[in-house]
């Protein structure tokens, strides 16, 4: 009853002469609802981005992701012995 005193405004001699069972159903719903949508805005409230996710570990560094690169390259091209290995060997090196 407190609800329809304070959020809907009913006087009390209004809410003295509701013997009703449904109008007390409607208005018990009808703060549940009101509840329900407070809450619903406050999670959203308290909602924010997450961080970006990091992945254990040392970060590699440049030149350590170069040295390995070249590695790769000279191996593949010590089992292919193409052309087009060596060039990729070279251009790496060169770089």
């Amino acid at each position: 009853m407190d609800f329809l005193k304070t959020e809907i405004g009913y006087p009390d001699e209004a809410l003295g002469q509701v013997y009703d069972a449904k109008a007390l159903r409607i208005a018990r719903d009808a703060m549940l609802y009101n509840k329900h949508v407070r809450g619903a805005n406050v999670a959203k409230k308290k909602v924010r981005t997450a961080p970006k996710l990091v992945k254990p570990g040392k970060a590699k560094e440049k030149q350590e992701a170069n040295s390995q690169r070249k590695a790769e390259l000279r191996k593949r091209l010590r089992r292919s012995g193409s052309v087009d290995d060596a060039a990729a060997y070279l251009l790496e090196r060169m770089s």
